[in-house]
């Protein structure tokens, strides 16, 4: 895993935990993909999106 995989995830949650309602995160990355998954709950949002893949 990358170091910028794991960075987005305390970034999105600090995001939504200061009041963001919405946080998008893109990526072609099943990493980024797995981590916001088992991170969903402590985001504080409800709607989960899936767009299509990114385009590389």
């Amino acid at each position: 895993m990358e170091e910028a995989d794991v960075r987005m995830i305390p970034h999105a949650v600090n995001a939504t935990a200061e009041g963001s309602r919405r946080c998008v995160i893109v990526s072609g990355d099943k990493d980024v993909v797995v981590l916001a998954l088992h991170f969903f709950s402590m985001l504080n949002y409800v709607d989960c999106r899936n767009f299509g893949s990114v385009q590389e």
